[in-house]
């Protein structure tokens, strides 16, 4: 897990769903509540 204190959850959230859109192939600007 990452313990860097700059990174938020909101971030790593963010990063989280990058990866994901990637992998389905989708735009990584997907709007999430």
């Amino acid at each position: 897990m990452l313990r860097d204190p700059t990174v938020t959850l909101d971030g790593a959230l963010t990063a989280i769903r990058h990866q994901v859109s990637a992998v389905l192939g989708l735009p990584e600007d997907i709007p999430v509540d």
